[in-house]
């Protein structure tokens, strides 16, 4: 049977085998319910969706693409999602925390709406649709798969957005980033992925796709208000807030070799995940970590610590952390 593989996955091993290896090999996760940056980003990424399938509808319908529906659809999406989270962990939530929920909520919209004005999809781009068995269906929240070579991996991927130039006729595929901040490396950490997709399209569609694009989108917004005092936005304000908030990278050429980095981390990966399934003694130390010692950024920091200097690691996995079954 095959087994899904992701950028991510590949990415965390080429990073830090020992934090692959607790992710992912043994499925262990934070047992919090926080609104964090990866709450919002997960917001901003499916109102951005609603506002270009939005799009997708007008362009299919040979109708004048609508900002304002897409923008209207973005928001109800937000809210309706929102609303499920927020019921879903309503127990788990104080007062406090229900309230910045909601604020997240209203950051989500406004981020949508100033990435989709930044983006202007109605004078710059047309939505790519191809044909899956007979349905013409767009490019956006896609499933990418394809089997890995030389493993019984299939790479499986949702790529956020193929866009084609209403200038020039470039296609490009899209990548959405929240963040509330994006270091120096990131531009090159997130190559692999646009790389990857960018090659699987081609490989499934026979997509010539020569540009890669990452909106960086910052969670953190100015102070400064964009609304004037009757509710209505401030068009000037809010294009000044945009260029402080999303951040365009670009990159044209089909990144081939990312690819192929993908295979040779696949296949050091599934030889590991043999070793391991054959072996019923298995220690969690096997795999080295990235600095040789625990970093504060990393959400198993506790457990690296612990096991680097002989405490009870266990009993730090049972009380903080959930794992698969």
């Amino acid at each position: 049977m095959k087994r899904n593989l992701s950028v991510s996955q590949a990415e965390t091993f080429q990073t830090c085998s020992y934090k692959w290896q607790l992710k992912y090999q043994r499925g262990l996760s934070k047992d919090t319910v926080e609104a964090d940056a990866m709450s919002l980003g997960s917001l901003v990424h499916d109102g951005l969706a609603a506002a270009l399938f939005s799009y997708a509808d007008d362009q299919i319908n040979s109708r004048d693409m609508d900002t304002d529906i897409a923008l209207v659809d973005a928001k109800l999406e937000i809210e309706t999602l929102g609303a499920e989270q927020l019921v879903a962990s309503i127990n788990e939530l104080d007062t406090e925390k229900i309230l910045e929920f909601k604020a997240m909520l209203q950051t989500a919209i406004l981020l949508v709406r100033l990435t989709i004005e930044d983006i202007d999809i109605p004078k710059n781009y047309n939505i790519v649709l191809v044909d899956v068995e007979g349905e013409t269906v767009p490019l956006i929240e896609h499933w990418l798969e394809y089997p890995v070579e030389n493993t019984d991996f299939i790479f499986r991927g949702i790529v956020d957005a193929v866009l084609e130039d209403k200038n020039d006729g470039t296609i490009e595929v899209v990548d959405w980033k929240t963040r509330a901040k994006f270091s120096n490396d990131t531009a090159e950490q997130l190559k692999m992925q646009i790389g990857i997709y960018q090659y699987m399209l081609e490989k499934m569609y026979g997509m010539y796709v020569p540009m890669g694009t990452i909106y960086q989108i910052k969670s953190e917004l100015s102070k400064s208000p964009i609304h004037n005092a009757d509710g209505s936005l401030n068009k000037t304000r809010a294009k000044y807030q945009s260029h402080k908030v999303v951040s365009v990278i670009r990159n044209r050429e089909i990144q081939k070799r990312l690819w192929f980095n993908l295979v040779s981390h696949a296949t050091r990966i599934y030889d590991i995940t043999l070793d391991y399934d054959d072996n019923d003694d298995n220690d969690d130390n096997d795999l080295p970590r990235a600095y040789g010692m625990p970093c504060s950024w990393c959400e198993f920091r506790d457990i690296c610590y612990a096991e680097l200097h002989g405490y009870d690691a266990d009993s730090i996995i049972k009380s903080s952390y959930k794992e698969k079954e």
